[in-house]
């Protein structure tokens, strides 16, 4: 992307698109998801959401895409993604998703570009079943994504297994997470860093639906951290909801880690 680049994002910011460079094609941005519900999503976070650019030799690959819903930002960005892929007019866009519900702007993305490039949409294998956003493939834990992409897949809370995604880029040592672990929202007083949504934005809101998840926290959602910190030890972790972790990633996911032990069991 061709923004200028802009690290920073005050609190109560009027801002709706905020362009990050990370590397030489290699570009991280938040803006306005307009289905934000009033009170803002249940995992706590706002109406800013993240985004990620990332070009190759043949092609982009767009992550948990969202395009600014209107005015002078709106217009920038197509302006700016235009540029882009006219860079490749014989090769490809590819959209991956952490799960379904973070199309966001998938399909205009798509739709714009869909009879210039070979576009695609990616979603994990344990959420195929219910996607209604069109894609055009699903990946598993062993499959080669564009651009060199890797995908970590989790298990969802419930028994569902491979229910939502997070990729590992290696080239930039970065790793991308959708829902399932967000970012600390700009201001808070505890600083940045990664942070769990409440044990009742997963499977229920009972308390046996509370406690399962609970466990899960310290069982399954710590191994599957702790396996990407030992495999991959990133240092860049750009969240979709929340303030990224842009070369302080490694330290945020051994706080997290730490915070993760308080759930492991006892016996």
């Amino acid at each position: 992307m061709t923004a200028p680049h802009d690290q920073t994002l005050p609190s109560g910011s009027a801002r709706r698109l905020v362009v990050t460079k990370l590397a030489d094609r290699f570009w991280f941005w938040h803006a306005i998801n307009p289905d934000t519900p009033p009170v803002g999503w249940p995992n706590g976070s706002g109406a800013l959401v993240g985004s990620v650019f990332l070009e190759v030799e043949d092609g982009i690959v767009l992550i948990d895409p969202q395009v600014p819903p209107d005015g002078q930002e709106r217009d920038r960005f197509w302006s700016a993604l235009d540029r882009d892929v006219a860079r490749h007019p014989h090769g490809w866009l590819a959209v991956l998703l952490t799960f379904p519900g973070h199309d966001r702007s998938t399909r205009e993305i798509v739709a714009r570009y869909e009879s210039t490039v070979t576009t695609s949409i990616w979603i994990p294998a344990g959420t195929a079943s219910w996607s209604e956003i069109g894609h055009t493939h699903v990946f598993g834990r062993e499959t080669t994504l564009p651009g060199g992409v890797v995908p970590v897949l989790f298990d969802f809370p419930g028994g569902y297994p491979d229910g939502e995604g997070a990729f590992y880029i290696p080239a930039h040592r970065a790793f991308v997470l959708g829902d399932i672990v967000v970012g600390r929202e700009w201001g808070d007083p505890h600083g940045p860093g990664l942070r769990l949504p409440p044990d009742s934005t997963y499977i229920g809101e009972d308390e046996a639906s509370r406690a399962a998840v609970r466990a899960w926290f310290g069982t399954t959602l710590r191994h599957a951290l702790a396996d990407v910190q030992s495999r991959h030890d990133p240092r860049t972790i750009l969240v979709t909801h929340g303030e990224p972790l842009i070369g302080t990633g490694g330290a945020a996911l051994s706080e997290l880690l730490i915070e993760l032990d308080a759930y492991a069991p006892t016996d």
